[in-house]
């Protein structure tokens, strides 16, 4: 499997929202910088940057406007990430980088976006 296809495979377990699915991408070694809330090394410590979205959300809608594989072996990301909270559907456009090892797990997964337009659209 690709690089770019383990990457596809992670965003199909994101749109389900299933924590092992997600998860299992993973190892304790490595790191989700989520650049507006800091950095996450481990897979308790990632998933506690995920859980208060994904723990509360009742759909997960991650859309991809853009996913490419460069030459180094890095995935590059353009998404918009939807999330039904509440009855509402909070919005964070995103454009993500992600590494990938030989054994197919996640070492590095950045992400930027807009912190405040992104809580802008949440449920107050």
């Amino acid at each position: 499997m690709s690089k770019l296809d383990i990457i596809k495979a992670f965003l199909e377990a994101i749109n389900a929202n299933d924590k092992d699915r997600i998860m299992s991408f993973f190892t304790e070694q490595s790191v989700f910088e989520n650049k507006p809330l800091g950095s996450a090394t481990g897979l308790e410590a990632i998933w506690a940057q995920l859980a208060p979205v994904h723990d509360i959300a009742t759909d997960v809608d991650w859309q991809i406007h853009r996913l490419e594989e460069a030459p180094s072996g890095t995935v590059y990301s353009e998404r918009s990430d939807y999330y039904e909270l509440k009855g509402q559907r909070a919005v964070f456009h995103c454009s993500g980088i992600h590494e990938v090892n030989d054994a197919g797990k996640i070492t590095l997964w950045r992400d930027y976006f807009d912190l405040q337009q992104s809580l802008a659209t949440m449920p107050q």
